[in-house]
């Protein structure tokens, strides 16, 4: 693979969100060109952000979309919050649905 430094440029950003503060990877190729593998995602989050380190893409609600350039966003999980994913046990991501319709996601336990 070549590394991604080659043909890929990348921002870190950080916010402050109700959990905390939050990292912000934005990831573009430098040709403007669509198309960025998992892989090359995977290694400029760990290489940027660290291994141990969960991140996510977001997905939005069609009214929310903001897509004004060939660009992808990682946003770095919170630490002490519930990683998603698959699980060698084979369990997943638990959610929690309040009466209120709202879903929130449990804090693991120490």
């Amino acid at each position: 693979m070549i590394p991604w430094w080659e043909d890929h440029e990348a921002q870190v950003t950080e916010r402050t969100t109700p959990y905390g503060p939050m990292r912000r990877l934005s990831v573009w190729r430098r040709d403007g060109k669509e198309g960025i593998s998992w892989d090359t995602l995977q290694e400029i989050k760990n290489d940027l952000l660290g291994p141990e380190i969960e991140a996510v893409e977001v997905y939005p609600a069609q009214v929310r979309v903001v897509n004004e350039a060939a660009m992808r966003h990682l946003w770095e999980w919170p630490a002490g919050m519930r990683p998603l994913g698959i699980f060698p046990d084979g369990r997943g991501l638990v959610l929690v649905r309040h009466r209120d319709g709202s879903l929130s996601i449990p804090r693991v336990r120490p």
